[in-house]
């Protein structure tokens, strides 16, 4: 029988519990560490109405870029110019697909690919008198650049900032 990723996963989370597994902008998790964030996605997932076997994927849309899971737009990341900049003015989710981390996921895969496409730099807004907001903004590398209404948080996209990824 082929195993999969989530197998390898829990059985490396068993058997090398403390060890580093992966390091990402300066984190590291342990082998059990990640084990108990994939289930944690896995069951959000789940409760959203993801199946064995769905995909959940990324795909540009008329001003942005949707988040699609079990076969359904559950959110969308909007994006437009700012004077050359790309700038993301909102993350929308579902209810039920919020728990699951997909807006997080969705923001990385969108900054990694517009690295990719050249860019070196990415702009967000966000209401900054959310606590919660500007958190998701500082975890995913951005940095507040003004303290204005909405306020704005930058990226380094460019090839020597090793946090892009």
């Amino acid at each position: 029988m082929a195993r999969t990723l989530a197998d390898v996963t829990r059985e490396h989370g068993r058997t090398y519990a403390g060890r580093p597994a992966i390091t990402f902008e300066g984190t590291t998790l342990t082998y059990d560490e990640l084990d108990a964030r994939s289930n944690r996605v896995a069951r959000a997932l789940t409760a959203s109405g993801v199946g064995r076997g769905d995909r959940v994927a990324l795909t540009p849309a008329d001003g942005g870029w949707s988040i699609v899971a079990g076969g359904e737009v559950v959110g969308r990341v909007g994006l437009e110019d700012s004077d050359g900049v790309p700038l993301i003015d909102c993350v929308t989710l579902d209810p039920a697909a919020s728990r699951a981390g997909l807006g997080m996921e969705a923001v990385r895969v969108l900054a990694r690919h517009l690295a990719e496409a050249g860019h070196v730099r990415v702009d967000a807004l966000a209401d900054g008198s959310n606590g919660l907001t500007v958190y998701f903004w500082l975890r995913l590398g951005f940095r507040p650049a003004d303290a204005g209404v909405p306020m704005r948080f930058t990226r380094d996209l460019s090839p020597s900032n090793s946090a892009v990824s």
